[in-house]
């Protein structure tokens, strides 16, 4: 038998206009349900609502014990690495060598130790343990620019190390050239001596020597220098002991660029001593994008400075 489409819709929708009206013939929507109605729809709606077992209510306990034991782990973790710091002695100054024998545990854990030091406000033994990352735990590049970031940092905020100058260690800073008109080489010979005075802290005292050689007669042209440090020798009354020499081109007119060069030649006469008598973690060739000014500021640490002064030694 067949029925047209229309009859079929006319007849649905007429069986869900007559279950509708049956279903709400004695209900007023223009009414709020009384507090008594919505006690017994809701007594109704719990009879009749399907009983689910809820996943989630039944691992939300084991999610949260998950959670909490991750969080003991850190924490224990963070614990025992603050347990396995040296206590320190605020009311003592700290030595120069400082955190010397924490160097075989590896710069990331000096690292966590300066960090703490400095979280825990003891800025001075935090220095100290920034300058045993660059000179005492081997760091790589990254380790050891986050180390001379944290020292320039520190070392504006901070009194010299030796305050007194009849203890400072006497070196003296040569400079060997032929130039017609030493003025502009004697001002950057002291000027780069002054900036290794107060890069080391107080610990040297150096002063300068310059030495002439033959003029070759053309004050335009870059000119061969030679650049030494010496130490008064103290079993010979006369004598001294000298660094080997490193030499370079530099222009006698210009002071800026002869002070950047003495610098430079300096961090590298100091960084080839250091690593031929000494166990310091060697210094870079070349560190990249490096200023003359904070090689010999914040490259060499102040106990560089001084095991350096301390290294020449009698033959």
């Amino acid at each position: 038998m067949y029925v047209s489409i229309p009859a079929v819709v006319t007849l649905s929708i007429s069986v869900a206009l007559t279950t509708w009206f049956i279903g709400t013939r004695h209900m007023d929507f223009s009414k709020a349900p009384t507090p008594e109605e919505y006690v017994q729809i809701t007594e109704q709606w719990e009879k009749s609502k399907p009983h689910i077992f809820s996943a989630p209510d039944a691992s939300a306990g084991a999610l949260n014990s998950s959670n909490k034991d991750l969080q003991d782990v850190v924490i224990n973790r963070l614990k025992k690495q603050r347990d396995a710091f040296p206590q320190i002695k605020s009311d003592q100054e700290p030595s120069l060598s400082e955190y010397g024998t924490m160097g075989t545990k590896g710069a990331e854990f000096l690292i966590s130790f300066a960090r703490h030091l400095e979280s825990t406000e003891h800025p001075q033994h935090a220095l100290l343990a920034w300058e045993r990352v660059v000179d005492m735990a081997n760091p790589n590049a990254l380790d050891r620019q986050l180390a001379i970031e944290a020292i320039r940092r520190l070392k504006a905020d901070q009194t010299p190390s030796n305050t007194n100058l009849n203890d400072a260690i006497p070196l003296t800073l040569h400079i060997g050239a032929g130039v017609k008109v030493k003025e502009h080489l004697e001002k950057a010979l002291q000027e780069a001596a002054e900036s290794i005075n107060a890069a080391s802290g107080g610990i040297l005292s150096v002063k300068t020597q310059l030495s002439l050689g033959k003029h070759s007669g053309d004050e335009t042209k870059s000119v061969p220098v030679a650049l030494w440090v010496s130490k008064k020798s103290k079993t010979q009354q006369t004598g001294s002991i000298d660094t080997d020499p490193v030499s370079f081109m530099a222009d006698p007119a210009d002071v800026s660029k002869l002070r950047d060069k003495i610098q430079s030649g300096t961090y590298e006469l100091i960084r080839s001593q250091l690593a031929r008598t000494t166990n310091f973690s060697p210094l870079p060739e070349k560190p990249d994008r490096a200023e003359p000014d904070d090689l010999i500021h914040y490259h060499i640490t102040r106990l560089m400075w001084r095991e350096f002064a301390n290294s020449m030694m009698n033959p």
